[in-house]
């Protein structure tokens, strides 16, 4: 399999408490990719 190039941005539908992300980011860069950023497209209050 090809891995990218190119660094990516990591979107995630709702932000909790990063846990989410935080793994997949530490996934991502295992596998050689770059995560440059990371958008959600909403949060929850707390």
């Amino acid at each position: 399999r090809s891995v990218s190039k190119f660094p990516v941005l990591l979107v995630d539908d709702i932000y909790t408490t990063g846990a989410t992300v935080t793994e997949a980011t530490k996934i991502l860069q295992q596998k050689g990719i770059k995560v440059f950023g990371v958008a959600a497209i909403a949060t929850t209050k707390k």
